[in-house]
């Protein structure tokens, strides 16, 4: 009757594992158990009957409190997959799709809860004009020193039409200093605090920032121009030109150009009135 039971167990162990795709530790147990239970039968035979019984019971009490512990294997996770669904829910949640509040939560239930769903949540409640939400969302993700929390939070403060520029530059000042320190190899970050320490006129402190976003991207006419912008302010044109001429060979925006020929009409006009 005991050895019935084991039978029973194994077949249910390995039904589990190859039917229902049961894994992990308790169902290994129930196999091995079960299949153990009926070796040791078969190698102590000679031992008295209630011994073995006893025997054979103790593993029958550690299968069967195996089975009540059975669970599905947990689905292997794509990062391609996960990536692309992120991105998807991410261009949903950025234009302002109707359905992406409900294609977030199908995010949710697939792969659980986490800092970017919860920041996609942010920004949602961010363009229903919900900020004090948005705010208390960002706060409660547990990462608060990644760039893609540097990211989101940048883009809540441009969303945030009820903060005053002044109030907006002094956080956006705070948190690209911080980010620049976590995220020393981000060029946007390193880039981001050379331009708010230039703004502040902090020279000395923003020639550093911009010259390793210059290492890091020596192509990003935002960072060309502000060092060329940066030399010139401490007297330097030699450099000014230089890095203003690198921006203009990599294409530089109509922004940026206008900003370079203001630059350089600053220098004609010094020229000249040095040679009068």
């Amino acid at each position: 009757m005991l050895t019935a039971v084991l039978l029973v167990l194994m077949i249910l162990g390995l039904y589990s594992l190859f039917v229902f795709g049961y894994g992990g530790f308790w169902t290994v147990l129930i196999i091995v158990v079960s299949i153990s239970g009926i070796v040791l039968k078969l190698l102590l035979k000679k031992l008295p009957g209630k011994i073995i019984n006893v025997i054979l019971l103790v593993f029958i009490v550690v299968g069967a409190f195996s089975v009540t512990r059975l669970e599905a294997a947990e689905p292997e996770i794509s990062i391609y997959d996960y990536t692309y669904d992120v991105i998807d829910v991410e261009e949903q949640v950025i234009y302002g799709k109707s359905k992406a509040d409900s294609s977030l939560k199908k995010l949710e239930k697939k792969y659980g809860e986490n800092d970017t769903t919860i920041m996609l949540h942010a920004y949602l409640e961010a363009l229903d004009g919900n900020m004090e939400e948005a705010y208390a969302l960002m706060d409660s993700c547990k990462r608060k020193t990644t760039i893609e929390y540097y990211s989101r939070m940048n883009s809540l403060l441009m969303l945030d039409l009820n903060m005053d520029n002044d109030t907006r530059d002094s956080k956006l000042y705070k948190m690209y200093l911080e980010a620049a320190e976590y995220q020393p190899y981000w060029d946007r970050g390193q880039q981001m605090a050379g331009i708010l320490l230039f703004e502040n006129k902090e020279y000395d402190r923003a020639i550093y920032y911009l010259q390793w976003a210059y290492t890091l991207n020596e192509e990003d006419t935002d960072t060309l121009y502000y060092l060329g912008a940066l030399f010139y302010e401490i007297g330097d044109q030699e450099a000014a030109l230089y890095y203003f001429k690198e921006a203009l060979d990599y294409d530089a925006s109509e922004a940026i150009k206008s900003g370079i020929a203001w630059y350089l009409d600053q220098m004609r006009k010094e020229e000249v009135d040095g040679e009068l």
